[in-house]
């Protein structure tokens, strides 16, 4: 059964959703009244906030009061279309606190100005500008959110093809992973999930892809082969619109012989995350990403 304070956070997030969508301005505009909420909360203590560019791309610098793990490469969900890092700072924030590693959260370039593949070319250049920086690929873990969370899995592919060593491995929340929006959860889920409506993923792609085919594996990544993957993390809420992509994602990882770990958490929502720490099952997930990244080291010595 739910907790409490995660059926106040869905009807919290149906609440922002609804006037969200529901708001008739422009879309220049929507980016920013996104970022509203998340500018009216402190930041997350002993945790320095710093802006700059790698490799040409702005991003925002989320040190830790104790590092000692590497990097944290995160991209965050928005549907390539909002977002930004400052919407996701304090879950990001916390993950950088919990993992006791820096976090770099990208700000890469959205659509419809910047329409595919501008968000894969921006991570490529943070990434190798990490490399460049003297940054082993195995103190690097990737993060991501619902289309940040497929792009992890896009860069993913662009390194490989570029015979560019891969990072120690990738956490996806929630990832998009199929840019028709026909998927059976797409629609069953459209009035079940708060935060996203399946019957909006259609458009945000045609606006993403711009005449791309949504067969492309590095858009739609539930397409891609996974071949020399790195071992992926996988959550999804058993009540999202995109709970086919993860089980899709983790499907294809698992016949690439991908060590991929995939959690369903019953009842929650898209990217139920953000609500750590006053959600339970929001610090559950956390939580779970560290045990995962203690799994993994355990698995290298």
């Amino acid at each position: 059964m739910a907790s409490w304070e995660s059926n106040i956070a869905r009807q919290t997030t149906k609440l922002i959703s609804d006037l969200f969508f529901a708001n008739p301005m422009p879309i220049q505009y929507k980016k920013y009244f996104l970022e509203i909420p998340s500018l009216l909360l402190p930041n997350i203590p002993n945790v320095q906030v710093a802006s700059e560019k790698i490799g040409g791309v702005p991003v925002e610098r989320l040190t830790p009061q104790k590092k000692e793990n590497g990097i944290l490469l995160y991209f965050h969900g928005g549907g390539f279309m909002f977002g930004s890092p400052r919407t996701h700072r304090r879950m990001v924030s916390r993950l950088a606190k919990y993992l006791h590693r820096e976090a770099i959260n990208v700000d890469y370039r959205l659509a419809p100005k910047h329409p595919f593949p501008a968000p894969i070319e921006d991570a490529y250049l943070v990434y190798t500008a990490l490399l460049n920086q003297g940054i082993s690929p195995a103190d690097i873990l990737l993060g991501g959110d619902s289309a940040g969370g497929g792009l992890c899995i896009s860069l993913l592919q662009e390194l490989r093809e570029k015979n560019i060593e891969l990072p120690s491995g990738a956490v996806l929340f929630s990832p998009w992973g199929d840019m028709h929006g026909n998927s059976v959860s797409h629609v069953a889920r459209d009035e079940l999930d708060p935060m996203l409506q399946g019957s909006k993923i259609g458009g945000w792609a045609k606006d993403y892809l711009q005449g791309a085919s949504p067969d492309n594996p590095k858009a739609s990544v539930i397409f891609a082969d996974y071949t020399g993957f790195p071992p992926l993390l996988i959550q999804v809420g058993s009540d999202e619109v995109l709970f086919d992509d993860a089980i899709r994602i983790e499907k294809k990882a698992r016949e690439a012989n991908v060590p991929v770990q995939l959690t369903v958490y019953d009842k929650m929502f898209h990217v139920w995350q953000i609500w750590a720490p006053w959600v339970p099952e929001s610090e559950k997930a956390l939580q779970e990403v560290v045990s995962w990244q203690k799994s993994m080291e355990l698995g290298r010595t």
